[in-house]
């Protein structure tokens, strides 16, 4: 017959347990007039579920226009989570990612690079319960083009009866508004017209009229403005 008594009962930090950590389990209870009686404490692990293996996305449109840099501007929007637990949930805060390049272009990939302290979580949500995803990317970026003025610039010349008014607009300057950083435009085609041109083409004197089109670049890319002129 064993000589016990009492009965055999447990504390620690293990009791009503519900979130991932560890946590101790402490017997203790019984007694005997033959024996002494000894314990060793337990432990009670419960991890975390994964929820970066689950789902996380980029969603919706990242875009902005054209500013020679690969920064990203995001909202809580533009961000997809799921796999969370009951009620739990969780917005992420960060709103800075970056673009793959500088480039306009459309279906640009955008990667976020996220820690704990990004995630602001719903009331009741415990982050030591959850892996939270630390990269997220897709193919949600949207660069447009920049739009920029060209304008010819006015110039004069005296009636020589020589000069046409392709001569008065060739080589003749201009000037471009809000490129980007080193971005230049080299050349533009310039274009005159006017009143009184005799038949060999020259330039009578009075008002005329230069057109320009067609801007070359000299430093930067061309697909990366909207030009009017």
């Amino acid at each position: 017959e064993v000589d016990l008594s009492g009965a055999l009962s447990y504390g620690g930090t293990s009791q009503s347990a519900t979130n991932a950590g560890t946590y101790s389990i402490i017997p203790s209870g019984y007694s005997s007039t033959n024996y002494s009686i000894g314990y060793v404490n337990g432990a009670l692990t419960i991890t975390p579920v994964n929820v970066s293996a689950i789902v996380g996305a980029l969603q919706g449109s990242v875009s902005k226009v054209y500013d020679g840099t690969q920064v990203a501007t995001l909202n809580s929007g533009h961000y997809a989570l799921s796999g969370w637990v009951g009620q739990d949930g969780a917005t992420v805060t960060r709103t800075l990612g970056t673009y793959d390049t500088a480039s306009a272009g459309t279906y640009k990939t955008v990667t976020v690079n996220l820690t704990n302290a990004d995630y602001a979580l719903n009331p009741g949500t415990i982050l030591s319960n959850y892996i939270l995803p630390s990269t997220l990317s897709g193919p949600v970026g949207l660069i447009t083009a920049k739009p920029v003025t060209v304008t010819s610039t006015a110039r004069s010349a005296t009636y020589n009866g020589v000069s046409t008014y392709g001569s008065l607009a060739s080589g003749a300057s201009f000037s471009t508004s809000d490129l980007v950083g080193a971005d230049v435009v080299s050349s533009v085609t310039q274009t005159a017209s006017g009143t009184g041109v005799t038949s060999s083409g020259v330039a009578q004197a009075g008002s005329f009229s230069v057109t320009p089109s067609h801007a070359v670049m000299g430093l930067g890319n061309a697909n990366n403005y909207s030009f009017s002129y």
